[in-house]
């Protein structure tokens, strides 16, 4: 199999998340980012169950779950605070 490198641009929660199963499988990944910090910008705020299934698969659903908001909805990962779909 031929060596790969891949650069990814953005790292935001799908470039990052990209490069995490990207880099699993041995391939040497380098993300860009223009943004000098974190986004104060909501960015996949709430993650959908079909999201969860694939956070899981990558190994890294504890780590989630320890940093965000778990409902029956999703996680929210939004400064620990409660969200929900009834919330305003």
């Amino acid at each position: 199999m031929a060596h790969k490198n891949v650069i990814i641009i953005g790292a935001g929660p799908v470039g990052l998340f990209t490069a995490l199963l990207l880099a699993q499988k041995g391939i040497k990944v380098t993300v860009f980012e223009a943004d000098k910090g974190v986004s104060r910008s909501p960015r996949a705020v709430v993650q959908l169950p079909t999201v969860i299934i694939e956070f899981a698969k990558a190994g890294i659903l504890k780590d989630v779950f320890d940093h965000g908001h778990r409902s029956d909805d999703g996680v929210c990962l939004a400064r620990r605070k409660r969200h929900n779909k009834d919330s305003s």
